[in-house]
């Protein structure tokens, strides 16, 4: 299994036991889950070395993991929630 970082609001893989809440939790996806994160409608997260490189904090994803709680977030955090959304279309673009 490879650890991946979510990037959304809510999601859950029906018959996987994987459900996923908060922006920035981290899931071990086995292989056939994670192949489908790089297909458009596939569970929105990328590797965790990716998402880790862009320097979140524990007390931002702490604070701002909720996805109610972006509307309030520092403009710090939202640049660096728009680098992890960047990766990921990057990721699905085959870029």
């Amino acid at each position: 299994m490879t650890t991946f970082v979510f990037l959304g609001a809510y999601s859950e893989v029906l018959g996987a036991g994987i459900k996923l809440t908060r922006f920035g939790q981290r899931v071990d996806l086995p292989p056939e889950i994670a192949d489908e994160t790089t297909l458009a409608g596939g569970l929105p997260c990328i590797p965790a070395e990716q998402f880790d490189a862009i320097g979140f904090t524990a007390e931002e994803l702490r604070k701002y993991g909720p996805a109610a709680a972006h509307e309030n977030a520092p403009p710090e955090f939202l640049a660096k929630k728009a680098q992890a959304l960047q990766i990921l279309h990057s990721i699905r673009e085959g870029e």
